[in-house]
């Protein structure tokens, strides 16, 4: 079916809701439903809350592949939406294409950028549309004065989120290039992602080099009162460093003179992490911003700074044992496939593993085919939640199971990679072993360590 994409933002907040919303079985023409266990009063709050709303979420999750909704403002024609999966936890509502319209003043009804009606847009089969509108923003939804940039994190870190998933950056693979993952960075933004219902393709670069050109583009469009989205920014650097009132941030080349940058927190809201040294992922928001003395300024309005494992390994670690064992998978799992020809992948596990026993929480989980094993990574096994979340680690046994390597905070840098080594060996043995036939580890989560 086709999707036609709204916002959940917070341009649905500003407009009074006015219409009900009526649950449907999931076919067409609508069959109303009556469900006892829907919170409709929540469902209404998704289309005027922000998606981190725990109510909206868990609401659009209930009727997630279940109903449909219909939208009775248009009675003569009533539009029919669904609910998407965006990632592993939030959701959103996307317009059935050709089943039904919604009124002009409806806050569903799909618009483009000059607000004119766009009700049947060909997207792509996976498609997202941020909305960096906000009602506290001052004169311009677009220009933002130097207390507020703050408000876009929480969109900018779902957009990061977005396209680092659909790019498959938190997959370690083997032969991992850098520029595979730009690559794979730059067909995630021409698949169908807009912003303010503009394409991000049309809005997005890579390399901070081109802050200078995105500057004066956006300048031209906001003297011809063009500003319509903001442009976003995105590069790899080697080195980030606080600098009194601004955080100077250093990309290295071979046989050429270094890029630096300067970000001035007066200006710009920037959530970083310096705990560990360099590489760093960096997205910025590049907008206009009304300074102190209500001078319009090009800037970053907001900046993530992430630590990543390596240039090759765009994964986000937040600790040095994170580093230690995202390369040491990589390394394992490129000589497997040198030496032996198997691919063997790991991801990060980005939240918990639903099983046939319960749920647990690994650190990676790694496969070979069809074959799936859990390594986690338990620093102080003494302290008692970590005790805890150990012994539940046997319902992992449904997925095939795996692993813990027990780590100290008293260990040596050296100790913790060369125990990492070790129990990652044996973990990357093992499922090669159980590939021809049965389960890793029988079934069950032993010590690696």
């Amino acid at each position: 079916m086709g999707l036609g994409f709204f916002t959940i933002g917070n341009l649905c907040s500003r407009l009074v809701w006015t219409y009900h919303m009526k649950l449907i079985l999931r076919e067409w023409p609508p069959t109303p439903v009556i469900d006892v266990g829907i919170n409709m009063h929540a469902l209404h709050g998704a289309f005027f809350r922000d998606i981190n709303d725990s109510a909206s979420q868990q609401a659009l999750k209930t009727i997630h592949k279940k109903y449909w909704l219909l939208c009775s403002c248009n009675i003569k024609n009533p539009a029919a939406l669904t609910v998407r999966r965006i990632n592993e936890s939030d959701y959103c509502l996307v317009n059935i294409q050709h089943k039904g319209e919604h009124k002009a003043e409806c806050p569903l009804r799909y618009t483009t950028m000059n607000g004119q009606a766009r009700l049947h847009r060909p997207i792509a089969s996976k498609a997202f549309d941020f909305n960096i509108i906000d009602e506290n923003i001052v004169g311009s939804p677009l220009i933002y004065d130097v207390t507020n940039g703050s408000t876009q994190l929480p969109i900018l870190s779902r957009l990061q989120e977005c396209l680092l998933t659909e790019a498959g950056v938190y997959n370690i693979k083997a032969d991992q290039e850098f520029t595979l993952n730009l690559r794979a960075l730059e067909g995630v933004v021409a698949s169908g992602i807009y912003v303010n219902s503009v394409e991000l393709k049309e809005r997005f670069y890579f390399g901070y080099r081109n802050f200078f050109s995105a500057k004066k583009r956006l300048n031209n469009e906001l003297s011809n009162n063009e500003l319509k989205a903001p442009i976003f920014l995105v590069d790899i650097v080697d080195e980030v460093v606080k600098q009194g009132s601004t955080i100077k941030f250093t990309k290295y080349y071979k046989n050429r003179k270094p890029f630096e940058f300067k970000l001035f927190k007066s200006l710009s809201s920037v959530k970083y992490d310096l705990s560990l040294t360099g590489p760093y992922f960096i997205i910025s928001q590049l907008g206009v911003i009304k300074d102190a003395k209500g001078i319009n300024v090009v800037a970053p309005v907001t900046t993530i700074i992430e630590p990543i494992a390596n240039k090759q390994q765009w994964v986000s670690v937040r600790s040095k044992v994170d580093r230690f064992a995202v390369n040491n998978l990589a390394s394992s799992i490129s000589w497997y496939k040198e030496k032996l020809n198997l691919d063997i992948n790991a991801m990060i596990s980005k939240g918990p593993v639903s099983t046939a026993l319960g749920k647990c929480n690994p650190s990676f989980i790694l496969s070979l085919n069809e074959l799936k094993a859990i390594l986690d990574i338990q620093l102080d096994l003494s302290e008692p939640m970590k005790t805890q979340k150990a012994l539940q680690y046997i319902i992992a046994s449904d997925i095939g199971g795996g692993g813990f390597c027990k780590l100290l905070t008293s260990m040596s840098d050296r100790e913790i990679n060369d125990t990492l080594y070790s129990a990652i060996s044996k973990l990357t043995k093992e499922l090669k072993r159980a590939s021809a036939g049965g389960h890793v580890f029988n079934g069950q989560i032993i010590s690696l360590s």
